[in-house]
């Protein structure tokens, strides 16, 4: 085979692959784009300075109204968001691949809590002081980044929120690893300062 009929049998490859990567490419955005909307319809009663986070596959969200002292998950397939007082809310963690790295409880206090670069994000920011627990190890790739929440209900006690899927995994020096470690830091560390402050007289 001559260099002039390789080319043209990675041009008509191409040309047969592109319309289907297209079509692909385009329902999946759809799909997304639904089950945004989806998540959107549930949490239409939450006030628009709520803190809202949905997941990396767009199946969940989280809503944090820390000024009315709640906290809000929905997940799509649900008929409707389940919504907690911030009383309610017992434990908040950072687990990557199904294991806890980061965790931290209602019954904690925030003294010594470096709140500074905590609530306003950052990848190296201390969480240890938010009166958690860290557990500090070297993991060269991360398939997933989940933020766990538990809350005080029989039904439904335990919510997941994916912040990062990646099935091939993802390194941890690699943008993607890091957003979304940061977005998971800053949202546990937001959650704490909202716990504490709904637990002050």
């Amino acid at each position: 085979m001559n260099g002039r009929e390789l080319y043209i049998d990675l041009a008509l490859f191409a040309l047969a692959v592109f319309p289907v990567m297209a079509v692909i490419y385009h329902r999946k955005k759809r799909r997304l784009e639904g089950l945004q909307a989806q998540l959107k319809a549930l949490l239409d009663s939450e006030p628009v300075d709520a803190i809202r986070v949905y997941s990396a596959r767009m199946d969940a969200a989280l809503s944090l109204d820390h000024r009315r002292g709640r906290i809000t998950l929905a997940r799509t397939g649900e008929g409707t968001a389940r919504a907690y007082p911030l009383a309610d809310v017992m434990s908040a963690e950072i687990q990557e691949d199904g294991e806890t790295v980061v965790s931290t409880s209602s019954s904690r206090s925030l003294t010594g809590a470096v709140l500074g670069g905590a609530l306003l994000g950052g990848a190296g920011m201390i969480l240890g002081g938010l009166g958690g627990s860290t557990k500090s190890r070297e993991r060269r790739n991360v398939r997933a980044l989940d933020l766990v929440v538990t809350v005080a209900d029989i039904e439904r006690p335990r919510h997941v929120l994916r912040l990062l899927d990646a099935p091939h995994g993802a390194r941890a020096e690699s943008d993607q690893y890091k957003t979304a470690r940061s977005s998971a830091d800053e949202l546990l560390a937001t959650i704490q300062a909202s716990l504490e402050i709904a637990s002050r007289p």
